[in-house]
């Protein structure tokens, strides 16, 4: 004959030496769950509420399912509850750093100083090289202060 399902507050869970679950409830009374039924250890929380289902074998009574009693899944299984008409979450602003555009420019600027140097801006944009090549030191001028006379 089996026992009724039984409800119990968990008080500790510790493994065993034999990897079973050790659990005693607020009352101080002490159950066992058999490593054969590991997956149900993830249940056994301190402070939660835990429902035991019992089976019998061999006459012997031992705990054959459980699941939590209170209503609330465990903590690396809990979401944030979806309400209807709940104001949208916006997703967080990324972080821009000020300085981004004007080190991009840097980069920009040194790989063009690059190009003009090896004479492969001209090479690769024929019709616009040259222009680009005066665009570059007139930057390179305004960035070093040096005035044209």
């Amino acid at each position: 004959m089996t026992k009724d399902p039984q409800v119990i507050n968990v008080a500790s869970a510790e493994l065993d030496d034999y990897g079973n679950l050790k659990v005693t409830d607020n009352l101080g009374n002490e159950y066992k769950v058999n490593k054969k039924h590991e997956n149900l250890h993830e249940l056994f929380i301190p402070g939660r509420a835990v429902k035991l289902i019992w089976d019998n074998y061999k006459g012997k009574d031992y705990i054959d399912n459980a699941e939590l009693f209170d209503g609330k899944p465990p903590l690396d299984k809990q979401v944030e509850p979806i309400t209807a008409n709940a104001p949208e979450k916006l997703p967080p602003t990324p972080r821009v750093d000020p300085r981004s555009q004007e080190i991009a420019e840097h980069v920009m600027i040194k790989e063009l100083g690059n190009r003009v140097g090896d004479g492969s801006l001209e090479r690769d944009y024929p019709k616009d090289g040259a222009k680009i090549k005066v665009w570059y030191y007139n930057r390179i001028f305004k960035v070093l202060n040096i005035k044209k006379e």
